[in-house]
């Protein structure tokens, strides 16, 4: 009996091996979110293992260009008018960015996969004393008229530690022949950041918009006929 039970979960998990993929390629991420707290110009790469047909694990390292920033509007009523003040600041700069995810995928031909799934964003950077620029903007708008009475702009060279980690929910199209496979997909942005100065820290959590990803990726396998024709 033991032996029997053996040979049928041999039976039953060697169909699933067979069906295990690992692909390697290349992430790109161009501007597309004009969002104070979106990353772009992306680019990377991305590890992919793919346990079974149905879903898969990312793991990917990047740089990207971030935007990070926060703001702030104060009302102000008198008698005789009423204003309102806009208090904003963001750093722009090139950071490493280390990701993770999971994505469910969903056959809609031989070729042809739409999917779905979310990633978990973190990067982090230190910079030297002075070397990172940093924008202080105040506005003042009156809001009887529309009009600008006021407005401050200031760039300042500071020393800062930035920790940011964002949750990346995400939905594609991807197409393969072969061993390449080739995709686009859309992704939203939720953004939480800190950045340490010596003279203060500046906390954020935004919604970033949206983001666009190309990919190009090879499956590095070493599969028989049949074992390629399972995973198409």
């Amino acid at each position: 009996m033991k032996m029997l039970i053996a040979i049928v979960a041999l039976l039953y998990c060697v169909p699933l091996y067979a069906q295990q993929t690992h692909e390697i390629g290349v992430i790109a991420e161009p501007i597309f979110s004009p969002t104070d707290v979106a990353h772009g110009r992306r680019i990377g790469i991305q590890y992919k293992y793919q346990p079974d047909t149905k879903k898969a694990y990312r793991f990917s390292a990047s740089v990207a260009k971030i935007r990070i920033g926060s703001w702030e509007e104060a009302h102000y009523y008198g008698k005789d008018t009423s204003f309102s003040v806009y208090n904003s600041w963001y750093i722009s700069t090139n950071m490493p960015i280390v990701s993770t995810g999971i994505q469910w995928n969903k056959k809609l031909s031989k070729r042809i996969n739409w999917y779905y799934g979310t990633d978990v964003n973190v990067g982090f950077k230190t910079s030297k004393r002075d070397s990172l620029a940093f924008f202080d903007l105040i506005a003042g708008r009156s809001v009887n008229t529309g009009s600008l009475f006021y407005y401050s702009s200031q760039r300042s060279e500071i020393q800062a530690n930035i920790f940011y980690s964002g949750l990346q929910p995400f939905t594609g199209i991807s197409a393969k022949w072969n061993r390449i496979n080739t995709g686009m997909e859309v992704s939203g942005l939720f953004v939480g950041s800190i950045v340490a100065t010596i003279h203060e820290q500046k906390k954020s959590f935004e919604w970033g918009g949206f983001n666009l990803r190309v990919f190009v990726s090879y499956t590095i396998d070493n599969m028989s006929k049949k074992q390629a024709a399972a995973v198409q």
